[in-house]
C-alpha cells in the first residue's frame, strides 16, 4: 500500500527479525504476524475457530490457519508418502495441519504468501505469482457415471466412493440436466444420461496401464453395486468422457436458461463441509429450502464436500431480496454448526464477507482486521470486500418492484419472455472469452480485438442496460448499442456455444431493424441485403462484372463507397448459376432406382457465387442413390436478416413456406 514492490515467500521463524527491520508496510506485516503467531493460545484459537482442516476448499477470509507450518510437516519423506499417493494428495494432506500445539523452538516457517492467496485484492496489488504445480495425471482415464433417484442417495454415496483414488467426483442435479435440453451443444452431450435421474456423479479414474485402469474400475463398480442406490453406472472412455465433462463444466452457464425473472442466485454458492458431514448438511439445507418454498440447485464438487447451492429467486422483487438475505443468514448458521466454510473456492466477495465473523469467530476476525491494517493501513485496496463489506443487498443490478419495460419487437422472442429477458440470461460465466485454441467459434470479433465490448457477455450487458434505461421513443436508438453490436458477425456461434444460449445474432438483427426505423438504411446495408438482386443484374454482363470486381481501381471505388476494407477481395460470380446447372444437367444424373428422395434448397450464395459447391453436393447425392428434387422458391432471407431488413425477410419466409407446403409437406 505504500507503493514499494516486495516479494513475499516463506521465512523461518528465526529469520523474522531481519524481516521486521524492513521499512514501511513490509516490516509492519512481519511484526503483526509475529505478534499473532507467537502466542500458543492464539494459535489454538485459530485452529479451533477456522473451518475444519479436512475441508480442502475453505477460502474464508484470510488464511491465518495456513500461514504457519512446522518443520516436521515440511520434511515428510517423499518416498514414503508422496510417491504412492501423488504430489497432489501430499499437498492436500499437509496444507491444513493444525498448529495449536506447535512449539516455536522447532523452527516453524511463516507463509505470508498464503494470506495473499484468496485475499481478493484487499491486501496488496500482485504483479507476479510463482505457482507450485502438481504432477501430470496418468494418461489413461475412464469415467463412471452413477445415476440416483434422489439427492439423498447421491450424497450418501460420496464418502465411500472417495475412498477410491478418484481424480474427479462431480455432481449434477436434475435441474441442470433438464436445462441442457434447451442448449444445442449440451443437448447432444446429455444423450449419455440414462433415464431421468435426480442426480448423477461423475467419477474419474486414471492409470498408467489398461490393466491398472480395469482393476480400479472393477473395484469402484463393486463399491457402487454394494451400496445399491445407483440404478445405472455406465463406464465411459475417450470422447464420451470429454462430452460428459463438458456437460458438467457448462453447469453455471446452463442455469441462465431458466426462463423468466427467477434465477439461480449465488448467495450460498460455495459452502463446503467435511465429507463425513456432507449428506447430513445437505439434508438440513434442503429442509431450509422447503420451509421457504424455494427450489434449489445442487451441482459441482461433491468429492471436495463443496456443492454449488443456489436458491431460485427473483431479485427484481423486494420479497425475494428479503429472502436473499434471510436464506443466506440461515444457511451461514448451518455451515457454522458443521464447522464448514462459507466460501469454498470463489471467495467471500460482498455477498458472503459479512458472515466471516460468524464462521471463524469474532476473535479470529479481529486478527484478520489486524492483518488488513498491517498490509493496507489506509484501506485503499478493494474496499467493501472481506473487511467492512458493503451490505449484501446493496447495489443489485435490478431496481426492485419496478414495472419492467415492455420492448416491442418484430421478431418473436416469446420463448425467452422478450428480448430484454434474453439478454438477461447472460449470467457472466464468460465462455465467450475463451481463446481460439480452446476450440469452437464464439466469439470471432473478441478473438480479434480482445475487447469485452465485442463478446457475447459484453454485448448482452450493453443491450440489457440500454433497453432498461434508455428513455428514447425507440429504446434501440443508442449509439453505444450500435458500437457494441457493429462487429458482431451474426455467425450464431453464441446460439450454440454460450451455455445460456444468449443469441446475440438474433438480437442484433432486431436492433438493426429498430435502429434503421429511426436513422434509415444505408447504401452499404442495402447493397449487402439485396446482394442476390445485384448479382443477377451483374450476371447479364458477368465478364465485365468480374473484371470490375477484380480491378484494383474500380473495386477500390466500390469498397470505399460501401465501407469495405481495402484488403478484402470482392467475390466473383460463378461461371454458371447453380439453378441453370440443375435444369440442364441434374436430370441425367438421377438414379433409376432411388433409395430415397431429398429436397435440395438452392441458397442465393451458392447459386450465384459458389455454384461448384452445390454441383459437387448434387453429384454426391445422386451417386449415393438419392433422387434430388428442387422447388422454385425465394431467397433464404439470410442476407436480409443480417442487415436488419426483417420485413423483407418475413416476406421471403412466407413465400418459401407456401412453396414448400405444396410439395415437401405434402410428401411427408
Amino acid at each position: 500500500a505504500d507503493g514499494r514492490e516486495v516479494r513475499f515467500e516463506e521465512v523461518s521463524w528465526d529469520g523474522l527479525s531481519a524481516k521486521q527491520a524492513l521499512p514501511g508496510v513490509e516490516g509492519e506485516v512481519y511484526r503483526v504476524l509475529e505478534s499473532i503467531y507467537a502466542s500458543e493460545e492464539t494459535r489454538r484459537q485459530i485452529a479451533e475457530g477456522f473451518p475444519d482442516a479436512r475441508i480442502r476448499r475453505r477460502n474464508t477470509g484470510y488464511a491465518l490457519d495456513e500461514s504457519l507450518s512446522s518443520a516436521e510437516s515440511r520434511s515428510v519423506s517423499f518416498d514414503r508418502e508422496v510417491k504412492p499417493l501423488g504430489k497432489r494428495y501430499f499437498n492436500e494432506r499437509h496444507k491444513g495441519r493444525s498448529n495449536d500445539t506447535l512449539p516455536l523452538h522447532d523452527t516453524p516457517f511463516l507463509h505470508p504468501q498464503a494470506l495473499l492467496t484468496g485475499s481478493e485484492g484487499t491486501l496488496a496489488f500482485t504483479t507476479a505469482i510463482t505457482l507450485q504445480l502438481d504432477e501430470l495425471p496418468p494418461p489413461l482415464s475412464c469415467l463412471v457415471v452413477t445415476h440416483y433417484r434422489s439427492i439423498r442417495d447421491c450424497l450418501r454415496a460420496v464418502e465411500p466412493l472417495m475412498r477410491h483414488a478418484l481424480y474427479t467426483c462431480e455432481m449434477i442435479d436434475r435441474t441442470i440436466l433438464d436445462l441442457t435440453r434447451a442448449n444445442p451443444e449440451q443437448s447432444r452431450n446429455r444423450e449419455l444420461i440414462n433415464g431421468d435421474p435426480a442426480a448423477i456423479l461423475l467419477l474419474e479414474l486414471r492409470a498408467h496401464s489398461p490393466e491398472e485402469l480395469t482393476a480400479q474400475t472393477e473395484a469402484l463398480l463393486a463399491t457402487i453395486v454394494a451400496d445399491g442406490t445407483s440404478y445405472a453406472q455406465p463406464v465411459l472412455y475417450e470422447a464420451d468422457v470429454a462430452r460428459v465433462m463438458d456437460l458438467r463444466k457448462a453447469g453455471l452457464g446452463i442455469l441462465g436458461n431458466l426462463v423468466g425473472d427467477a434465477k439461480a442466485v449465488a448467495c450460498i454458492e460455495d459452502t463446503a463441509v467435511a465429507l463425513p458431514h456432507l449428506a447430513d448438511y445437505i439434508e438440513e439445507f434442503t429442509d431450509i429450502m422447503a420451509r421457504y418454498d424455494r427450489e434449489p440447485v445442487y451441482y459441482a464438487h461433491a468429492g471436495a464436500g463443496e456443492l454449488h447451492l443456489r436458491p431460485i429467486l427473483n431479485l427484481k422483487s423486494s420479497e425475494d431480496v428479503r429472502l436473499f438475505e434471510q436464506i443466506t443468514t440461515e444457511v451461514a448458521h448451518l455451515v457454522q454448526r458443521y464447522n464448514g466454510s462459507m466460501s469454498g473456492e470463489h471467495g467471500d466477495g460482498i455477498v458472503r464477507a459479512g458472515y466471516i465473523p460468524l464462521i471463524v469467530g469474532e476473535a479470529n476476525f479481529a486478527l484478520m482486521r489486524r492483518v488488513k491494517s498491517a498490509f493496507d493501513p489506509q484501506g485503499i485496496f478493494n474496499p467493501g470486500k472481506v473487511i467492512d463489506p458493503y451490505p449484501m443487498a446493496e447495489g443489485l443490478r435490478y431496481e426492485v418492484d419496478r414495472a419492467e419495460p415492455e420492448v416491442e419487437t418484430l421478431l418473436n422472442f416469446s420463448d425467452s419472455e422478450g428480448i430484454l429477458r434474453l439478454a438477461e440470461k447472460c449470467n457472466g460465466t464468460g465462455a465467450c472469452r475463451k481463446p481460439p485454441a480452446a476450440g469452437g467459434v464464439m466469439c470471432p470479433s473478441y478473438h480479434a480485438t480482445r475487447d469485452e465490448l465485442h463478446n457475447t457477455r459484453g454485448r448482452a450487458n450493453v443491450l440489457r442496460e440500454v433497453l432498461t434505461h434508455n428513455t428514447a421513443a425507440n429504446r434501440f436508438d443508442s449509439e453505444e448499442l450500435r458500437q457494441a453490436l457493429d462487429l458482431c458477425l451474426s455467425c450464431k456461434g453464441c446460439a450454440s456455444e454460450c451455455p445460456s444460449t444468449v443469441d446475440v445474432g438474433t438480437m442484433k438483427a432486431e436492433f438493426l431493424y429498430q435502429y434503421q426505423r429511426v436513422h434509415g438504411k444505408s447504401l452499404r446495408s442495402r447493397a449487402f441485403a439485396h446482394n442476390d438482386y445485384l448479382n443477377r443484374l451483374g450476371r447479364s454482363v458477368r465478364p465485365l462484372t468480374n473484371y470490375l470486381f477484380a480491378n484494383t481501381t474500380s473495386s477500390g471505388l466500390m469498397k470505399r463507397a460501401l465501407g469495405i476494407a481495402p484488403e478484402r477481395s470482392l467475390p466473383q460470380l460463378s461461371k454458371q448459376r447453380l439453378r441453370s446447372w440443375i435444369r440442364q444437367e441434374l436430370p441425367a444424373l438421377q438414379p433409376a432406382d432411388p433409395i430415397q428422395s431429398v429436397y435440395f434448397f438452392v441458397d442465393e450464395f451458392t447459386d450465384q457465387l459458389d455454384a461448384h459447391i452445390g454441383i459437387d453436393a448434387l453429384r454426391l447425392l445422386t451417386a449415393l442413390g438419392y433422387r434430388v428434387l428442387t422447388v422454385p422458391h425465394a431467397v433464404s432471407g439470410r442476407a436480409f436478416i443480417s442487415k436488419g431488413f426483417l420485413e423483407e425477410a418475413r416476406e421471403a419466409a412466407e413465400t418459401n413456406v407456401a412453396a414448400f407446403a405444396k410439395t415437401v409437406s405434402a410428401d411427408t
